[in-house]
């Protein structure tokens, strides 16, 4: 096994206002304004013999062709497999509609749409991957209850947090990806404001603390 390197980088994947919004069929309308951005983020790492890229955006479900359509673009620019490359959603259900729920795929600012966060994601996997230079990786969790199970409120719920921490090679952060199994609803379905609800709040929270050139991401 060779040196570890590690690479990151984000890109603002707001859509126009006026695009409906995903995760909750009772909306009565498109969104009307943003809340806060929406992005997609990448950390590609490499140990000298195997590459993996893990894109992560602030969507609430990607579909499966969408999916498949990255990892066929990473690999052809950058060499790395299929398997190697995981394209995951925050789960926002203040982010655009990408599954069905409250307007079909053929509409046509969801289908454009769709085509160009496309390209954003094979893009940011590919800066990412650029961007790889010696690094150094933990990992850790933990436990936080900020929610409940909304089916059977008397039954547990899964409070742990699952932490990677990427350092540069001079020990300084440069990466942290946070997993933890809550549906991102603080924004409810009255909300028309496009929003990366709280995953996006603990990754603004995060970079602040630590400071530019430090990248947190949510799963």
């Amino acid at each position: 096994m060779g040196n570890l390197k590690a690479g990151v980088a984000r890109v603002d994947v707001t859509p126009p206002v006026g695009i409906h919004l995903g995760g909750f069929a009772g909306r009565i309308g498109p969104s009307q304004g943003v809340h806060d951005p929406l992005y997609a983020k990448a950390l590609a790492l490499s140990d000298g013999d195997e590459t993996a890229i893990l894109v992560v955006a602030d969507i609430l479900s990607l579909p499966r062709d969408l999916v498949e359509g990255v990892r066929a673009s990473i690999q052809g620019i950058t060499g790395v497999g299929k398997g190697g490359v995981m394209v995951a959603a925050t789960h926002t259900h203040s982010g655009p509609e990408t599954i069905g729920i409250k307007a079909g795929l053929d509409d046509p600012y969801i289908s454009a749409y769709l085509k160009v966060l496309e390209k954003y994601l094979s893009g940011v996997a590919y800066m990412a991957w650029r961007n790889m230079a010696e690094a150094r990786i933990g990992g850790g969790r933990g436990d936080a209850v900020i929610g409940f199970n909304r089916r059977k409120r008397e039954n547990s719920i899964d409070s742990e947090v699952g932490v990677i921490r990427v350092d540069d090679n001079e020990g300084n952060p440069l990466a942290v990806v946070v997993n933890y199994p809550c549906h991102a609803v603080v924004l409810g379905p009255e909300n028309l404001l496009i929003s990366a609800d709280y995953p996006g709040y603990v990754n603004a929270v995060l970079e602040r603390i630590k400071g530019p050139g430090f990248t947190s991401m949510f799963i």
